[in-house]
């Protein structure tokens, strides 16, 4: 799957960049860093950032020794993509490689863009390449986890068959699977058959942005079905604020629109509230709501946890919810770091 072509933000919104000062990360209230720790996988080559690859080795490099360097993730890279100004097939994994005297210790998320069904040759292609790169080990960095889209919950047992017919000596050490599922149609069917792959380290993946991006209510039954599995999951995509907002942008057919966009707090408390839902102690309406919240006040924040809307989540739950909710994608990590500004802690 190749990333779509994204809306223009004519306006160049400011949401999450406020004059505070932005608070360190060990400073911030241990809930927090409980939550947030090794939260946000760098997706830089991802619109509307869309950073030459080159550059998004350098910014990574620079985050993952910088102050937040915490709430870094992985670095996710295109295992192949067809280059749209040449027509050939390239790779970000060989930019990593040109890169060598930078790349330290980095633990990469490798983006396969299609599945068996959507294109064969393009699939093969890019396991191929990371089981190559983890073999050949050409830089001081390791792939650990896939992304690859699913249409369909055949194509999840193909994937499956496909990538288990490797030997099991060249992937032993990946860590994770994502099977990114659609959100307009066989979610929760889907689903369903990712779960079936747990023990192979099978995880779902949603997409939270991109030029049609799906609604708080989409977005919250995803997270309830996948807790309800006992399926983790990883988002991404309009995730760089800190809390909901609404951007005006021009859409593709050249129509001014607004979206409203949850933001990396958000999703964070709603991946707990969804497991509240499925032990029947809330309403799952309550998720939807969460999503959406936009008011930094409404959010009481302290060492010992975080409350909204009469529930109270301990910072232990908060670590815990990790286990579930396990990343979520950004294109941007300095917007998410800027955001923290807007933080009231009580």
């Amino acid at each position: 799957m190749s990333y779509p072509e994204f809306p223009i933000d004519p306006d160049n919104s400011t949401h999450g960049k406020v004059d505070q000062e932005i608070p360190k990360f060990n400073e911030l209230p241990s809930s927090l860093r409980q939550g947030f720790r090794d939260y946000i996988d760098y997706t830089g080559f991802a619109p509307p950032a869309s950073t030459d690859p080159i550059k998004v080795v350098e910014n990574y490099a620079q985050y993952s020794t910088g102050d937040y360097k915490l709430m870094l993730g992985r670095l996710v890279q295109r295992s192949v993509y067809n280059n749209p100004k040449t027509g050939e097939l390239e790779s970000d994994l060989d930019v990593l490689v040109n890169q060598a005297a930078i790349v330290d210790s980095f633990q990469i998320s490798a983006l396969i863009p299609t599945g068996p069904v959507q294109n064969a040759n393009l699939f093969s292609n890019g396991v191929e390449n990371v089981i190559s790169f983890n073999t050949d080990r050409p830089v001081n960095a390791f792939i650990n986890t896939v992304e690859i889209p699913a249409t369909s919950a055949e194509e999840v047992e193909l994937i499956h068959r496909e990538l288990f017919s490797f030997d099991r000596e060249e992937r032993i050490n990946l860590d994770a699977f994502y099977i990114e599922v659609p959100s307009d149609r066989n979610t929760f069917e889907i689903l369903n058959e990712i779960s079936r792959y747990r023990s192979s380290w099978f995880f779902a993946k949603f997409r939270t942005g991109g030029p049609t991006p799906p609604s708080s209510k989409q977005t919250a039954d995803f997270m309830i079905k996948s807790t309800e599995l006992g399926l983790g999951y990883k988002l991404t995509g309009r995730l760089h604020g800190l809390l909901a907002h609404t951007v005006s942008e021009i859409d593709l057919n050249g129509q001014r629109r607004e979206i409203k966009e949850s933001g990396y707090l958000n999703v964070l408390i709603a991946s707990i509230l969804a497991e509240e839902v499925t032990r029947g102690k809330i309403d799952p309406s309550l998720v939807e709501q969460v999503l959406q919240e936009e008011n930094v006040g409404a959010f009481k924040i302290g060492d010992s946890g975080i409350s909204w809307n009469g529930q109270f989540i301990h910072r232990g739950s908060l670590g815990r919810s990790r286990t579930t909710l396990h990343s979520i994608g950004s294109c941007s990590f300095d917007e998410p770091v800027e955001g923290l500004a807007q933080l009231r802690t009580s």
